[in-house]
């Protein structure tokens, strides 16, 4: 991301942005960047360098880092278990300071211990008379995340793959495609069968030397990232990061994944950047990144890009009429006020999701990073924000999708373990008790032999609704098999008999209601509706848990157990699992 100030002619006739605006955008730039000389030595450092070194516990004088060699910092880690990278990375470099390539790219793992992230190093020469490179870390942790889920499952890699920005494409290692999703063919404009039918050397530039080079390292390693020039079908060029990967499908094919992202725009940025500061008034416009800058003092706003323009559906003439505040009106107000708050106390403020809306009413969620900066002396307020609707959806779906089950809502087996663990942890530190109850439905299986797997179904949407009635809003009602669903009781009481006793009577309850007729309506295409009722009781396995060292597993294992003493009683039965002493 690369923005400038289009000084407006009657607020800022007299400045000139030059080298104190060209360090502003250095210092907004959302990558963490470090300009080495000749020797490796750091020179520069942007902003966003200080705040993830800060965020990581980094060192006071790798935090500073201008002084620091960068080349013998990842010599003396090299053959750490910790900085595996550090022997590639340095080598790299070396590559590009010593003219041995044009430039240098790395993808990488960089793990804290509760959070997982990946970064894509990208080393290019500095342009003109100075000797050195601009080194660059691109935070791709959601594109990781998002090709190792393509990986993992084929219903999420399905809705990932349709509904993913990024071009997406499923090929052989001859370069065959066999599958495109839409992204891939907005961006070669060219239908799905077209890109199946021309294959990989279709799109891509094949003059390029350096394209065999890749497809020998993907072949040795499974993996290459790069960038790569592809073709339009209208003959025009673009710049394209690529992630390519080697797998193997489920009838044991070797099958390669591209995923490409198209950095055309953000390559011409960067030309702009180092090239010549008088063209940062082009790229602020041009960004697709929403930019606005304003006065701190009056709240002024100097300038605003077509992206945020359109963002916020003003037209130009409009948004220069407003204060800063007046345009953050359109932001949710508690977060306005978080993001207010941040910015007086530390300079700056990130979110990753505001919730907001255009003065058409319409609501979206932005990527919003706010700073305070100085032009020439002037206290000033750099606003970056980028629409992220269609991504927050898209996470909100996938999350919905893996932790939940797709028929009748209810959490499945894996949200069950995750919430089992947080509350047997929490039961130990406040020491009341907690209960699992089991239960299988003992007429279920006539129903879908009689009348089809369709009516089973509205007979489990019936008995998540039922369950759902019957706890409390803080217990968890999960649906883990085809029939058989789990209840977590929390927070019962501290004694073993007052806990015992509250979770039979949850249990009874739930026998009670399962055991009521069901009526199941029948919904036929030209004809009536029809009526179906139905019995189905169900037999239940409890078993408590408190202070001890028992597993979530074991938990399970006991409350299913229990569920089949009870069937084996006769079903409709309850059974209390006695936990060994």
């Amino acid at each position: 991301m690369m923005a400038a100030a289009d000084i407006s002619e009657s607020n800022l006739a007299d400045l000139r942005l030059g080298e104190a605006l060209g360090s502003t955008v250095f210092d907004a730039m959302v990558e963490s960047m470090a300009v080495l000389d000749a020797q490796g030595v750091i020179v520069a450092v942007n902003q966003r360098w200080h705040e993830y070194a800060q965020a990581n516990g980094a060192t006071t004088a790798v935090n500073r880092a201008v002084g620091l060699n960068y080349l013998a910092l990842c010599d003396c880690v090299v053959g750490q278990a910790q900085a595996q990278e550090a022997g590639p990375v340095a080598a790299g470099i070396r590559a590009v300071l010593n003219g041995e390539k044009q430039d240098f790219h790395l993808e990488y793992p960089c793990h804290a211990v509760d959070q997982s992230h990946w970064f894509h190093l990208h080393v290019s020469p500095l342009r003109g008379s100075l000797a050195g490179v601009l080194v660059a870390h691109e935070d791709i942790t959601q594109r990781v995340l998002a090709q190792q889920a393509v990986l993992e499952s084929e219903q999420r890699y399905r809705m990932l793959f349709e509904m993913s920005g990024d071009a997406i494409m499923l090929t052989a290692p001859d370069g065959h495609v066999f599958d495109a999703n839409p992204a891939a063919c907005r961006m070669f404009q060219r239908s799905r069968e077209e890109l199946c039918q021309l294959g990989r050397n279709g799109v891509v530039d094949t003059s390029e030397a350096h394209l065999a080079v890749a497809l020998k390292v993907r072949q040795q390693t499974g993996h290459f990232a790069g960038e790569t020039t592809f073709l339009r079908k209208d003959g025009s060029k673009l710049i394209g990061e690529v992630s390519s990967t080697v797998f193997t499908d489920k009838d044991g094919n070797a099958r390669t994944s591209m995923v490409i992202r198209d950095v055309s725009e953000r390559k011409r940025m960067e030309a702009a950047l180092k090239d010549n500061e008088q063209r940062m008034s082009a790229v602020f416009q041009a960004s697709p990144i929403g930019i606005v800058i304003s006065r701190i003092k009056t709240g002024e706003i100097l300038d605003v890009n077509e992206a945020c323009l359109r963002l916020y559906g003003y037209t130009r003439e409009q948004a220069l009429g407003y204060t800063a505040a007046e345009l953050g009106a359109y932001v949710y107000p508690e977060q306005r006020l978080r993001l207010v708050q941040l910015l007086n106390e530390q300079g700056y403020a990130n979110a990753s999701a505001v919730d907001y809306r255009s003065h058409t009413g319409e609501h979206g969620v932005l990527e919003v990073s706010a700073r305070r900066i100085s032009i020439q002396g002037e206290s000033c307020l750099l606003a970056m924000m980028m629409d992220v609707t269609e991504r927050h959806q898209s996470e909100a779906l996938m999350h919905e999708q893996a932790f939940h089950d797709p028929l009748t809502r209810l959490p499945n087996r894996r949200l069950l373990g995750d919430r089992l663990r947080q509350t047997m942890a929490t039961a130990r530190r406040n020491g009341y008790f907690g209960a699992l109850i089991y239960l299988d439905l003992d007429n279920f299986k006539p129903l879908n032999d009689t009348h089809g797997h369709d009516m089973g179904d509205l007979l489990l949407v019936e008995v998540a609704k039922r369950l759902s009635q019957v706890v409390r809003a803080m217990d968890t009602v999960a649906r883990v098999g085809g029939d058989e669903f789990v209840i977590l009781l929390d927070e019962l009481d501290t004694t073993l008999v007052a806990a015992r006793a509250q979770a039979l009577a949850v249990a009874e309850k739930v026998r009670d209601k399962l055991d009521r007729p069901y009526q199941l309506t029948v919904h036929s295409d030209g004809f009536a509706d029809r009526i179906i009722e139905h019995n189905c009781s169900a037999s239940l396995g409890i078993v408590l848990f408190a202070n001890d060292d028992t597993t979530d597993k074991e938990l399970l294992s006991w409350a299913d157990a229990a569920m089949y003493q009870a069937k084996h009683n006769g079903r409709n039965q309850i059974h209390l699992y006695q936990t060994p002493a």
